[in-house]
């Protein structure tokens, strides 16, 4: 059986690519909110899908596909566009190695041919298939996690009322470690929870962006978009440390809550310093707030991982970002592929 592919407007082909979502992908819950959010309402601009389809018999409908959603970055000062790839979907049938790289291939080529970088996560199975149409390993993507509480762990080794009693003695520790840093910055800063970003996020970017060789725009549209816009949003807050006397903001995390976990899906600020501050402000709000624990996904600059490290956030898990250019790429292959110079968080991500 012979295959080939097609490039296609989202719109046009809601309906195939809401049943081979359906199908193939179980995380995809809403299909035919995902078509709408990530490739037609995205601020950045509408995506493009590819097709795999069976040679002669089209009208039976495509058997998978591939998505490219668009981004906007900063490289070395120059807005250039980014194709995020994602939403492959191959039926069971037509798994083999063949239908699955002719589709990649095609998508990878249209993404050259239209954008100046690429960029996808695959999961662990999906990696070596994306690694062989030629894409590059940027770096991983590592979780760091800290905990914030300590009840649930000793109680999975102690019985109570030990358990209780070690609690309470290694929660005091934590509070006195992050109170002295917590007290240092509020005569400088306030720490605002609010429920969607403002118009100072967006003077945040326009101050912030030189700073940073290569990131996504983080505007208020954008982040407007991608967290509070995205299907099954569930709760996420935006907390801005900002300036007493100004009320400028300076950093900002966004939080979303599992359970008793915070996750912190994107943070940016305008120097490490600012970013410092906040995290020492923030954590302890998400400790008092009863959350055992904290995590935060990131590529990219090492005075970061540093500051992480610093206020005990340990690596956990990890998955590899993969990246490709064209032929107008904004920097050499050996700039491109320096991790160092990225700042990359689940903003950044397709999900």
């Amino acid at each position: 059986m012979s295959y080939h592919v097609r490039v296609a407007d989202p719109a046009t082909a809601r309906s195939d690519l809401c049943a081979l979502w359906t199908r193939n992908l179980e995380a995809c819950r809403a299909p035919q909110r995902r078509l709408d959010w990530f490739y037609l309402e995205n601020p950045a601009g509408r995506g493009v899908v590819h097709l795999l389809e069976r040679d002669g018999l089209e009208a039976a409908g495509p058997v998978g596909c591939m998505g490219i959603g668009t981004r906007t970055y900063l490289c070395n000062g120059r807005t250039v566009s980014v194709a995020l790839l994602g939403d492959l979907a191959v039926d069971q049938k037509h798994r083999a190695l063949g239908p699955a790289l002719l589709l990649q291939r095609a998508t990878r080529t249209h993404a050259q041919e239209h954008f100046s970088l690429s960029l996808g996560y695959p999961n662990a199975k999906a990696l070596p298939t994306v690694l062989r149409t030629g894409f590059r390993e940027l770096g991983p993507m590592v979780r760091f996690a800290v905990p914030l509480r300590f009840h649930t762990y000793v109680r999975r080794r102690m019985s109570e009322p030990v358990a209780t009693a070690a609690a309470v003695v290694l929660d005091a520790a934590i509070i006195l470690r992050l109170s002295p840093a917590f007290f240092a910055s509020v005569a400088s800063f306030r720490l605002e929870n609010l429920a969607a970003p403002d118009a100072r996020f967006d003077e945040l970017w326009h101050r912030a962006r030189a700073s940073f060789s290569h990131v996504a725009e983080r505007s208020a549209a954008f982040l407007h978009w991608r967290f509070l816009r995205k299907p099954d949003p569930g709760t996420h807050r935006f907390f801005a440390i900002t300036r007493r006397r100004t009320r400028a903001v300076v950093a900002y995390a966004v939080v979303e809550s599992e359970g008793r976990t915070a996750h912190l899906r994107d943070l940016f600020g305008d120097s490490p310093k600012s970013i410092a501050a906040l995290l020492d402000r923030l954590l302890p709000t998400l400790c008092f707030e009863g959350h055992v624990s904290a995590s935060f996904a990131f590529l990219g600059a090492p005075w970061l991982i540093d500051l992480l490290t610093k206020r005990r956030f340990s690596p956990r898990d990890r998955r590899t970002v993969v990246m490709d250019w064209g032929k107008d790429a904004p920097a050499t292959p050996e700039t491109l592929l320096d991790r160092t110079a990225w700042f990359l968080t689940e903003a950044d991500e397709d999900a």
